[in-house]
C-alpha cells in the first residue's frame, strides 16, 4: 500500500502430530476443558486479540465474526476462518492505533493468524475496501 501507513503481519501456528500425541495421551480427568488441537483457535484467537489491544478489550469482549465454511474453503483453502476488529494499545504495534485481523484453520495442519494494521479506525475503512479488491493482497496466505 504504496504511501500509507499499513502494515500486515502474519504468525501461523503449525499443530503437529506430537500435540495430538500430548492431546490423546493426557490424563483425563472429570471436568476435563483441554481443547483438541484443531479448536485451540476458538481460545487463542480472541486471547492473542485482546493481547494486542493492550488490555483495551478483555477477550470475552472480542466480536469474533466467522466466515461461512464454504467461503473460507474457496479462498483460503481453510476448515474455519474468522474475523475481527479492535483497537490496538500493545508495544506489539506501537505505530498503529486500530486493526483488522483474519483467523484461519486447517484441519490437522495450522493456524494463521493476518494482522492488518492501521492508524486509526477511519483509515482502516478508508482503505479496506481497496485492499479487499486486490486479490493479490488479501488471499495471499492459502492453504494448500
Amino acid at each position: 500500500m504504496n504511501n500509507r501507513n499499513v502494515e500486515i503481519r502474519y504468525a501461523v501456528r503449525p499443530i503437529s502430530k506430537e500435540i495430538f500425541a500430548m492431546y490423546d495421551n493426557r490424563e483425563k480427568k472429570k471436568g476435563d476443558t483441554v481443547l483438541n488441537p484443531n479448536k485451540i483457535h476458538r481460545m487463542l484467537t480472541p486471547m492473542m486479540y485482546s493481547r494486542i489491544s493492550g488490555g483495551k478489550i478483555t477477550p470475552q469482549k472480542v466480536s469474533v465474526q466467522y466466515f461461512k465454511p464454504e467461503s473460507v474453503k474457496t479462498n483460503a483453502g481453510a476448515d474455519v476462518g474468522s474475523m475481527s476488529t479492535g483497537p490496538l494499545g500493545s508495544d506489539w504495534a506501537q505505530d498503529y492505533a486500530f486493526g483488522f485481523f483474519v483467523m484461519l484453520h486447517k484441519d490437522n495442519l495450522a493456524d494463521a493468524y493476518i494482522f492488518y494494521l492501521f492508524e486509526d479506525e477511519k483509515q482502516m475503512v478508508d482503505t479496506f475496501k481497496e485492499m479487499t479488491t486486490n486479490n493479490a493482497l488479501f488471499y495471499a496466505l492459502k492453504f494448500q
